[in-house]
Parts: structure tokens; C-alpha cells; sequence
């Protein structure tokens, strides 16, 4: 088929398309693994206990494909966004790997960890929304005490004629792994070479000057 090709004069063009044909074949092949994985990923979430059925974590999943040729990558991660807030400059966290491996977090200036209860007022006043931190329940002109207990500290308030616990603040939070992902990255990664050979041939197939060379 080479030689039939360079005698032809089209060498060239011969190269360069089977070149294109691994280049989308290759990239069509990523977006299949990594889309299988994501979708295993999904289905592990919502099985996993979370609050919601796990949908709401389960959408933040995302997948990406970058490269040409040989060198053609897929990832798949979560996106997922936390608030700005004194001491935190707020922006994305992968929750996916997090409940996937499990974590120990802790406060990035060394200080405590402020876990809301029911009783925390929402910063709208009404509906479902996010609640106030003791920083504003300070600024808003509650009268906040710091009852020690144990390794935690509590923030009471008075409400309503009694006092309610608004905040634990504790040093650190564990979160254990929740849910497996490296089954589904194994599963796939596994039928990579298949999946690869396959859309690799499914492109050169559609390929009219390789077509013209016997394929």
C-alpha cells in the first residue's frame, strides 16, 4: 500500500491521512473511556447514601480530552464551587476525589471549623439558602457564647426565650471514602486498546484517500 502510494506520487497525502485517522480515532476512543468512567462514577454516587440520592454531587462530574495522536488524554473530575469567605479565597474543589479517597480537612489558617446546626439563622431570613456564620451572627448583634465541650466548642444563642447551639467549631473534619472509582477506571482502562484499535479503523474506513489506497 506504501509503495503503491509513493509510486503514485501521494506519499504525502497518504501520511498525513492516516495521521488524521489515529489523531480521531484516537480522540474518539478517550471520549468513550473517559465517558464510561464518568458515567460508572455517577451511578456509584447515587448509590453511595448521599443526601439527595448523591444527584447533586453526581452532576458536578465532568470529563476532558485533551492531545492529538499517541499522546491523547482524558480526565474526568468534579466541579464543584465554594464560597469566598475571610481566610478562603473560594473557587473549585474536586468533592469526587475527596469522598472518593477520603480526607482530613482543616482549617487553612490553623483556626476552627464552623459546622451550622438547624438552629443557625439563613442569611436571607427565609426559605433554604445558605446560614449565617458566627462572624455574622456577631455582626448582626446576636449575643454569642463559646461553651467549651470536650474538643469542640459550641456557639450558643439565646432564641426565643431559651439558648440553642447555632455552630460546633471543631479542629478538623474526616470524611470518609464514600464511594470506589478506581474499579471504574480499571474496567475502562482495560478496554482502552479495544476501543482504540477500533475507532482508529472506523476513521481510516472513512478516510477517501486511504479509501483510494485499499484502506
Amino acid at each position: 500500500m506504501t509503495v503503491r502510494a509513493f509510486i503514485e506520487g501521494n506519499l504525502g497525502a497518504f501520511l498525513r491521512a492516516q495521521a488524521a485517522a489515529v489523531d480521531k480515532g484516537g480522540a474518539k476512543a478517550m471520549r468513550r473511556v473517559t465517558g464510561g468512567i464518568r458515567a460508572q462514577v455517577r451511578r456509584n454516587i447515587t448509590r453511595a447514601g448521599f443526601a439527595g440520592g448523591g444527584r447533586a454531587l453526581a452532576a458536578t462530574l465532568r470529563s476532558r480530552v485533551t492531545g492529538d495522536g499517541a499522546d491523547v488524554e482524558g480526565v474526568v473530575y468534579s466541579k464543584a464551587t465554594y464560597k469566598r469567605s475571610a481566610g478562603r479565597p473560594g473557587g473549585t474543589v474536586d468533592l469526587v476525589q475527596l469522598f472518593a479517597q477520603g480526607a482530613t480537612i482543616r482549617s487553612a489558617r490553623g483556626g476552627w471549623l464552623a459546622i451550622p446546626t438547624e438552629n443557625a439563622p439563613l442569611k436571607s431570613g427565609r426559605g433554604r439558602g445558605q446560614r449565617m456564620t458566627p462572624a455574622e451572627l456577631i455582626a448582626s448583634g446576636a449575643k454569642v457564647r463559646f461553651v467549651p465541650a470536650g474538643n469542640r466548642l459550641l456557639v450558643v444563642v439565646r432564641q426565643g426565650g431559651r439558648d440553642v447551639v447555632t455552630h460546633v467549631l471543631v479542629r478538623e473534619v474526616a470524611l470518609r471514602k464514600r464511594f470506589d472509582v478506581q474499579t471504574a477506571v480499571d474496567r475502562w482502562a482495560g478496554r482502552l486498546p479495544e476501543i482504540l484499535a477500533t475507532e482508529i479503523n472506523r476513521a481510516a474506513d472513512a478516510s477517501k484517500v486511504l479509501a483510494r489506497y485499499g484502506g
